[in-house]
């Protein structure tokens, strides 16, 4: 959910995650990136397979731990973690290329979500990343994402569109996306933008 100041973000995130390690995984770490690329971000109400839990913050608040305390997950077994977050959006483009910000009338969102970190050879990569390149270090994932916003932004996601809604009376719209295999998430979003389409030997080009 996107406020009408558009630099405020609330949501819900739904994790179906399946250990594709061949050890049994006791913990699981998602990245608070916002944290650390000068916005905030506050995550609640956390569940595991529908039982609520105290995560764990480190590493600048940046990184959330979720342990698994009854039950360690198994290799090919299947956990459904369930959350709440909110987000103040930095307003300047000062750290990583402004890829999550909102400036000149223009909201970047990448990485705007409580995110997966990757569980290697190496265990779980949880260090703080570099803020002179790419931050993210992600498994490809599959994305169901509903967006609502203004209803005066024209909004640009990754994936492909599956809906659209807007209010007939009110200010808002909904819009819903499907993407994947990826391994982030991106939305970008501005009253400004104008929307060019061309079609090229049967492939749709948008140019915003």
């Amino acid at each position: 959910n996107i406020a009408d100041d558009l630099f405020h973000i609330t949501g819900s995130e739904t994790v179906i995650y399946t250990n594709a390690e061949d050890v049994e995984l006791k913990e699981v770490k998602l990245r608070l990136f916002p944290n650390i690329l000068g916005g905030k971000m506050h995550v609640s109400e956390v569940f595991v397979n529908n039982e609520v839990i105290v995560p764990n913050y480190t590493l600048n608040d940046s990184l959330l731990t979720v342990s698994f305390l009854k039950k360690a997950l198994q290799p090919k077994e299947t956990v459904t973690l369930r959350m709440d977050f909110n987000i103040t959006v930095p307003q300047s483009i000062d750290l990583n290329y402004g890829v999550l910000a909102y400036y000149e009338n223009v909201l970047a969102l990448a990485h705007a979500y409580p995110m997966i970190a990757v569980y290697d050879d190496e265990g779980w990569n949880a260090e703080i990343p570099p803020q002179s390149g790419d931050v993210t270090y992600a498994d490809m994932s599959f994305f169901l994402v509903t967006v609502e916003a203004p209803k005066n932004l024209t909004l640009v996601g990754s994936g492909r569109e599956i809906s659209r809604h807007a209010e007939r009376t009110g200010n808002r719209q909904t819009v819903r996306y499907e993407a994947g295999p990826v391994r982030d998430f991106y939305l970008a979003a501005s009253p400004d933008y104008e929307v060019v389409s061309k079609e090229v030997n049967g492939v749709t080009l948008r140019f915003y």
